[in-house]
């Protein structure tokens, strides 16, 4: 070998040394930049925020306070992989149209997956959609703040999705951190619990059937309205419900909170009859929306209550239809005074004993509510 050859190994062995070095460094710097340094599952937010509508039943000749439990608890745990939903645009409800883009966000998820929530175990992946929120030094805090307005938003605009217990649905952030980067995946689950159904519940094939059940008799009672004003349709309403609902007065059955044990089992408490009304409301196309606040009783008793407000000839007025069947002690008939007591008022009238809570939970989101007319129908 001469001195030239030589001279030609020894750079050749040199520049693989250097590329080999190029190399590693590449690999260990890719390495760095994006692999994968840590995984963790944040717990959100678990927590017990929640309305209690107390039952009262004042005893006196001819009326009563009734009152229910309306319970929102929001809470959060573990998540596992699923897909992401659409999101939608489309106006939900009265409470819908107050919500920011992330509240709607939350709102959307569970509406887009309305029937896959029936199982009970379905899994809502919003992806990376808040990453940009959760990076923000209080993100976690506000993506707290939105997954309770979007949950309680959507449950009270659709009085028909009865069957889903909140205080079993845990939103999860999972985040992914690298060198340079930290991203966040946000789920709806059912965490720990077999499902976030409510206990009434243990399959989408009963709960389709008691959609089933609910559905013959809200044919059989829109059938009374055919061919009626919107007048005409409410009071049709109002008196369906007053003469065929009973007020549970042991607050310990099933769906009693709830449009099915009006509707089907016809026995419920304030927030089952005012979720009836407003189903059917929706059901005919008129405007409604269901109230939460406190009233007082004949006997200056102050409790939680539920009712409706309902939108005729481009005018609000309040419907208590729980409170226009009162439990009569010692039986007797109910008189038209007492009957329609509470039927399309304005605020002169309930305001006497109806007070209006702008939140549904404390320190939650404070939503405005329509104007009622000052005089009554």
């Amino acid at each position: 070998m001469n001195k030239e050859d030589f001279k030609a190994i020894v750079v050749i062995i040199i520049m693989a040394l250097i590329i080999s070095a190029m190399v590693l460094f590449g690999i260990n710097m890719y390495m760095q930049v994006f692999r994968v340094d840590e995984v963790q599952e944040e717990v959100l937010f678990q927590g017990n925020t929640s309305i209690d509508i107390d039952n009262n039943i004042a005893n006196n000749l001819s009326t009563d306070s009734q009152g229910g439990n309306l319970n929102q608890i929001v809470s959060a745990g573990n998540q596992t992989q699923a897909t992401q939903p659409s999101i939608s645009t489309e106006n939900e409800g009265y409470y819908y149209n107050q919500l920011n883009s992330y509240e709607k966000i939350i709102y959307n998820g569970l509406k887009n997956n309305k029937e896959n929530l029936k199982s009970g175990t379905y899994q809502i992946n919003f992806g990376k959609t808040f990453n940009e929120l959760l990076a923000e030094e209080n993100g976690t805090e506000l993506l707290q703040q939105y997954y309770q307005s979007g949950i309680e938003s959507y449950l009270y605009d659709n009085p028909d999705v009865f069957y889903l217990d909140p205080t079993k649905m845990y939103i999860n952030i999972q985040t992914t951190k690298k060198l340079f980067n930290t991203t966040y995946e946000v789920f709806i689950d059912s965490g720990e619990n077999a499902n976030y159904l409510s206990e009434t519940y243990s399959s989408k094939e009963q709960i389709l059937e008691y959609e089933n059940q609910i559905n013959k008799e809200v044919v059989n009672i829109l059938s009374e309205t055919e061919g009626k004003s919107d007048y005409q349709k409410i009071l049709i309403i109002h008196d369906y419900l007053v003469d065929n609902v009973t007020y549970d007065e042991t607050v310990s059955k099933n769906n009693i909170y709830n449009m099915y044990g009006a509707l089907v089992n016809k026995e419920a408490v304030c927030e089952g009859y005012a979720k009836a009304f407003q189903y059917l409301m929706q059901q005919i196309g008129i405007e409604s929306v269901i109230i939460i606040g406190s009233a007082t009783d004949s006997d200056e008793n102050i409790q939680n209550h539920a009712w409706n407000y309902v939108k005729l000839n481009n005018t609000w007025y309040a419907v208590d239809v729980t409170w226009d069947d009162p439990v009569l002690i010692g039986g007797g008939i109910l008189t038209k005074r007492y009957r329609y007591k509470y039927f399309l008022k304005g605020s002169e009238t309930m305001s006497k004993d109806h007070v209006e809570s702008y939140t549904f939970v404390d320190d939650g989101k404070v939503y405005t509510l329509p104007t009622l007319s000052v005089t009554d129908y």
